[in-house]
Parts: C-alpha cells; sequence; structure tokens
C-alpha cells in the first residue's frame, strides 16, 4: 500500500515538474522536492536495499568526490563567505533530492506501467502552453523568452524536450492516420514552446533527434518522409508563434547583427529596402527601416551574413575552465565559479557551460568518470533493452537530447538530468 502512494507522489513530483518558481526566496521550496522527500519516507519501512545497493554506492562515492572538492576548495582559499556557503547548502540540496529521485526511479523499475506513466506525467509540461498563445500583455517572458512558471526560460527549454522526445516517439511509432495527426499537432505545439523559450542548446538537441530517426530509418522512403514533416513542422511552429517571439528568435540566430539595437538602440538614416524577408520583422521599439539598414550597414562590413550563436561572452569559458581543471584535478567544490573567480560572463562569476567540465570542476577526475560512467551504462542499458517500444525510443531520444543540452549548459542540479538516466537504467532488458 505504502509503495502504492509513494509512486502517486513520484509521478505527481515529475508532473510538477512545469512549476519550478518556489515558495521561497532563493527558489529552493518546489513541489518535486517535496514529493520525493515524502516518496522517500513512504517507500523506506519495507526497502529492500538490494535493490539499489550498487547505486547507492556509485552515488555516495560521486558526492565524496564533490565534498573532497569543496574541502580543497575550503583550504585553497581560506575560509568560505556566506555567498559560497548559501551556494553549496543549495547546490547539495537540490542534488540530494535529484539522486533521491533517480534510486526511486530504478528502485520501482520492475512495475513497467509505472515507468510509462512517467513519460505520461513529463508531458504535463505542455500546461504552460496556455500562457504563451493566450496572453495578449506577453506576460511570463523573459528578455522575450517564454518562461512560464520556471524562473530561467533556459531551464524551463531543457525541460521541455524531454514531451518532446516522448511525442515524437508516438508519432513515429503510431500507425494509423487519425493518431498520427493527434501526436504531430502536439509535437508542433511542443516545438513552438521549444523555440519561444530562445533555449539554443534545446532547438540544436531537437535537431539531433531527427537526425538520429533518420539514421535509424535506414531506407529512402522513411528517410524523404521525416526530412519533409520535420521541414513542415519546424515552419508551421515557428509562423504560430506571436510576432515578439518570432524576432526574438531572429535575435537569438543573428546576434551579431540585431543585439546592437537593443544594446546601443543605433539610428541610422532611412533607405530602400535590403531584404525582403525582413519586411515581417518589427523589433519591440524598433522601426522596419532602421532595422532593415543597420542589418545593410553591417552585411556592408562583412561579407557573410551568417549565424553566430557564441554570445554573451561565453567563447572563453571552456577554455577558461579547462584550464582552471588542469591546475586544480582533484576539483573545487560545486561553487568553484565563487571560489576561483576567474571565469566570468560580463564580469560576473560563471559556470563552465558544460556540465562535464563543470562536475570536472566540482569533483575533479573522479567526478568526471563516475559521471560519464552513470551516461555510459543508461545508454548500455538501453542498447541491450529487448523491449523497443514507444517508450524506449522515447526514453532513448530524450537522452540523447540531455546529453546534447549537457554540452552546452550547466545542468548538474536539474532533476530530469537524474530522471531520464534512472528511466534508462529501470528499462527492462526483456520483452514483457
Amino acid at each position: 500500500m505504502l509503495s502504492r502512494i509513494a509512486k502517486l507522489f513520484i509521478l505527481g513530483a515529475i508532473a510538477s515538474l512545469f512549476l519550478r518558481m518556489g515558495f521561497t526566496t532563493p527558489a529552493s521550496l518546489m513541489i518535486f522536492e517535496i514529493f520525493i522527500v515524502i516518496a522517500t519516507i513512504l517507500t523506506l519501512p519495507g526497502l529492500k536495499i538490494k535493490k539499489i545497493s550498487y547505486w547507492l554506492k556509485f552515488f555516495l562515492i560521486f558526492l565524496g568526490f564533490l565534498s573532497l572538492g569543496a574541502l580543497i576548495g575550503y583550504f585553497q582559499y581560506g575560509k568560505f563567505n556566506n555567498l559560497v556557503t548559501q551556494g553549496l547548502i543549495l547546490d547539495y540540496y537540490f542534488l540530494i533530492t535529484s539522486i533521491l529521485g533517480f534510486l526511486l526511479v530504478v528502485y520501482y523499475q520492475k512495475d513497467k506501467v509505472f515507468l510509462k506513466r512517467i513519460g505520461l506525467a513529463f508531458l504535463l509540461s505542455l500546461a504552460s502552453a496556455p500562457l504563451l498563445f493566450f496572453n495578449s500583455e506577453y506576460l511570463f517572458l523573459k528578455e522575450f523568452r517564454f518562461v512560464g512558471l520556471h524562473t530561467s526560460p533556459t531551464v524551463f527549454g531543457s525541460l521541455l524536450v524531454i514531451p518532446f522526445s516522448f511525442l515524437l516517439a508516438h508519432l513515429v511509432k503510431s500507425k494509423g492516420v487519425k493518431e498520427k495527426i493527434g501526436w504531430w499537432l502536439l509535437v508542433t505545439l511542443t516545438l513552438s514552446l521549444m523555440f519561444a523559450t530562445g533555449t539554443r542548446a534545446a532547438w540544436l538537441a531537437a535537431a539531433i533527434m531527427i537526425i538520429f530517426l533518420l539514421i535509424r530509418a535506414r531506407k529512402l522512403r522513411p528517410i524523404i518522409n521525416i526530412g519533409l514533416w520535420s521541414v513542415i513542422t519546424i515552419a508551421i511552429a515557428f509562423l504560430i508563434l506571436p510576432d515578439p517571439i518570432q524576432n526574438m528568435i531572429f535575435v537569438r540566430i543573428f546576434p551579431q547583427y540585431i543585439e546592437p539595437l537593443y544594446v546601443e538602440k543605433l539610428i541610422v538614416k532611412e533607405s530602400p529596402i535590403a531584404h525582403p524577408f525582413l519586411n515581417t520583422v518589427a523589433l519591440p521599439g524598433i522601426s522596419q527601416k532602421s532595422l532593415i539598414e543597420t542589418i545593410r550597414t553591417v552585411k556592408s562590413l562583412k561579407q557573410s551574413f551568417t549565424p553566430s550563436l557564441a554570445t554573451e561572452d561565453r567563447q572563453h569559458l571552456a577554455p577558461k575552465s579547462s584550464l582552471v581543471f588542469l591546475k586544480n584535478p582533484l576539483g573545487l567544490g560545486t561553487q568553484f565559479y565563487n571560489l576561483e573567480g576567474s571565469v566570468t560572463v560580463k564580469q560576473f562569476p560563471s559556470g563552465a557551460h558544460n556540465t562535464f567540465l563543470s562536475v570536472a570542476l566540482s569533483g575533479g577526475i573522479g567526478a568526471l568518470i563516475m559521471f560519464v560512467l552513470l551516461f555510459w551504462k543508461s545508454s548500455k542499458s538501453l542498447r541491450r533493452a529487448k523491449s523497443k517500444d514507444t517508450i524506449w525510443l522515447g526514453i532513448t531520444l530524450a537522452l540523447i537530447g540531455l546529453i546534447v543540452i549537457m554540452l552546452f549548459d550547466d545542468r548538474l542540479f536539474i532533476p530530469w538530468f537524474w530522471l531520464i538516466p534512472a528511466m534508462a537504467i529501470a528499462w527492462p532488458r526483456k520483452s514483457s
């Protein structure tokens, strides 16, 4: 009885992930963490430790490496200030509750219905859609990026990768025309929300998922179908968005041409329209003619009108972070950026914007090896699975998408980056 209630709390925790604003400041007390702790308590009376003994030892060692790094950081830089101390408390709080979520999913892995319901629970992330499409005042936006009921559009964008992967799997696996149309509409809606968050890593993750499906299709006709419908879906997902959101997307793709308009408010002389496509562009507070003329002026100075996704002074983060790691191979703890200080964005301390590099900076080479091992075991478990149905494909696509995002963002403390590997490991290796 208690185990059934525990599973309900786990599903409720996952279903609540579209709401991450928190009840406190900083946002630490949230539904997911509360429900996971309750589910853990309910699981304890009948706990069979052998089911999770391997992973319990695994994470104790992983946390040990992170703690060793923090201890080294403490002695190397002196006593921690309040900022570092509070940061460490929050880091361990989010990390431990996320690991508890991982352990609970693996613990109840024999219940395949439960695993399938987890995939469905992630679909509730789409509950934020009305806040974007039925919102004439453009609330719930942050710098014209859709944030929904989260505090960060980038974090919300990474969450949407998961329902996108499961919906895409359903679309691919479904047979009937009506069924395919239904799944396709939901895929288009989810992709539109991903576009609206302005999360470029999530866009890339979606593209890699589609490429994976193309490779998996092998035959020419399915490849053509997937490619054609991908182009149509991307176009519709973009066109149904409100104008300010479309403009934001354009800014995110071509920041080297558009961002000066926001930052410096350049004023240029009016002249004939230089680019027909830009007739449709209307950035808030900026006339179309000034936008077009500015781009035309820049183009005259720069020959190629090409995308440039490296913005916000992030180009140097990986090299500088790598140098810090080489100097501190055992790590400096999860608050390394506030301790070390040389890795900055716009003069503020910054993480590495790469989860694997952040793990290395936090817990050294030992933590990095274990973190890579976790995702290697996750992918290995999926490859060995004999039950390769719709949910299996959804988990596989989600794992691919999250790994792509981790190459561009720090996501060590985000729950769904632990839940998907847990689902991969828990997925049955025998057909049932």
